[in-house]
């Protein structure tokens, strides 16, 4: 399906990612493969989207047709069921039947640690004979991976080669070890795509105030680029959270958000913090397209 050379971004499907991904030049869309997912009750959330209600089945394939259209995807309905559908598996069911046949190409992402009727909810998903594993740092570190992988093989009916893998060790991007990964994981050159993610921005800007530029190491790329010119059984694909920690921090009311760019260099990011959108006599949401035309002059390597 893709190569080493292809990206894979973990993205909630909110108001600015789901425009993000609409915007995208089509030649960019050909070389990523999103894996959507939902946010977590609590998590703060951009203004219009804290009032969205839980959509519709049909709603909710239309919006993902809409700003993604009919390429493949990784489907992580997991804090959807939880948090939109109160853990209802013939709610979620009926979700997975219209994805399924709106044109869409979602494919579903389970974990070792999946309730079973979550697995079989999602079933009408897999018709098409692919799945994706996502597994964690605390499925990797265990010696007994192989083992629980094989049981997840023969629960789910799928073999090796319609799976996709997913390492997502999200905040544990220091631990990243691609040798060690291919030298742990069975079959490893089975599988249709190998990706390893992690995600290293910081889980809020407060401790640095604006107005100034700011530029950030990305870690989990900075490691990727250094271990894949490594001998390896296979050299996976990268993944991140783009620009946002992989557990966003709890909505809060009486917030006075900073007008912040944020931008991806080679080897860091590059964080344009402003000041608060409601200081008084402040510039306001003004400072975005100030900031960006600014950012057009800027090196992009600290």
């Amino acid at each position: 399906m893709f190569d080493c050379d292809h990206y894979v971004p973990i993205l909630r499907w909110k108001a600015g990612e789901k425009r993000a991904l609409r915007e995208l030049h089509p030649e960019d869309k050909r070389r990523l493969t999103p894996l959507i997912e939902w946010s977590r009750p609590g998590e703060v959330a951009p203004q219009e989207d804290r009032e969205s209600r839980t959509p519709e089945p049909r709603d909710l394939a239309q919006d993902i047709m809409r700003h993604w259209g009919a390429r493949p995807f990784f489907c992580d309905l997991a804090w959807f069921w939880t948090g939109r559908l109160g853990g209802d598996a013939m709610a979620l069911k009926r979700y997975a039947v219209t994805l399924a046949d709106s044109g869409l190409r979602p494919i579903p992402v389970l974990t070792l640690g999946d309730a079973t009727e979550y697995r079989a909810a999602l079933a009408p998903l897999s018709s098409h004979s692919e799945i994706c594993l996502r597994l964690f740092n605390a499925d990797l570190v265990q010696g007994t991976l192989a083992a629980h992988l094989d049981q997840f093989l023969l629960t789910t009916g799928h073999m090796p080669p319609t799976g996709h893998v997913i390492a997502d060790f999200a905040t544990h991007y220091r631990d990243a070890d691609i040798a060690a990964l291919c030298g742990s994981l069975p079959y490893i050159a089975l599988y249709r795509t190998l990706t390893v993610a992690a995600g290293s921005f910081p889980l809020d800007l407060r401790e640095f105030r604006g107005p100034q530029t700011l530029y950030l190491p990305r870690h989990e790329w900075v490691r990727y680029q250094h271990q894949i010119g490594q001998q390896l059984t296979r050299r996976p694909t990268f993944g991140d959270y783009a620009t946002l920690h992989p557990v966003l921090t709890k909505s809060a009311t009486g917030l006075n958000p900073s007008a912040t760019i944020r931008y991806t260099t080679d080897d860091a990011w590059l964080v344009m913090k402003g000041e608060g959108l409601h200081n008084e006599d402040g510039p306001g949401y003004e400072q975005y397209p100030a900031n960006a035309s600014l950012l057009l002059t800027r090196p992009l390597n600290s």
